[in-house]
């Protein structure tokens, strides 16, 4: 027997290989968080990024947000007139790996 979420554990590992291009575990949770407060209509904005201290020190959080953009997962957007504040927004290319990283659970959910 097995267990729904190891199976999509495994699935997802499969393809985080395959699409994150060996983005680390921490960058990919940064990366998540971020999605997920855009999702919701509340995009982080990079000195709200830089306050995640639970997780990271603000000089690693600063070079786990270079690395993202370096690796083109996310992007810097200016909204509404001011032109300081930044709000993190996914790609399309982590859009793309959230869909599918999506249509998995949804394909092992199935199978179970």
């Amino acid at each position: 027997m097995t267990i729904t979420y190891i199976d999509f554990l495994k699935t997802r590992h499969e393809l985080d290989v395959q699409s994150l291009f060996g983005i680390p575990a921490d960058e990919r949770e940064l990366l998540e968080i971020a999605a997920v407060c855009a999702a919701q209509g509340k995009p982080l904005t990079v000195t709200q990024f830089m306050a995640l201290t639970h997780l990271a020190s603000p000089a690693t959080l600063h070079r786990k947000l270079t690395n993202l953009l370096e690796a083109r997962m996310i992007v810097l957007v200016h909204e509404g007139k001011d032109r300081r504040t930044k709000y993190i927004h996914p790609s399309g290319l982590a859009i793309d790996y959230f869909q599918r990283a999506g249509a998995a659970l949804a394909a092992v959910k199935e199978a179970a």
